[in-house]
């Protein structure tokens, strides 16, 4: 589940503050507030890195290969 986290960072922004909070709050129940905070703060700066800088590559060579196929037709 938590690599799917990953992937959907690339569609959406899942660094916003409620998102991580509703981490936090779903995981307090099974491990405390320490552990789900310093992981969901782990998740949100790679959600962050994933978005902002990853996103714009995959969405700039999706662009190029969909111009190229358009292209050769």
């Amino acid at each position: 589940m938590m690599l799917g986290l990953l992937a959907f960072a690339i569609f959406f922004p899942i660094y916003q503050a409620e998102c991580l909070l509703g981490f936090v709050i779903s995981m307090t129940l099974t491990f405390g507030a320490v552990i789900p905070t310093g992981f969901g703060i782990m998740m949100a700066f790679l959600g962050l890195l994933i978005y902002l800088a990853i996103r714009p590559v995959v969405f700039y060579a999706g662009a190029k290969v969909a111009s190229l196929t358009l292209r050769g037709k």
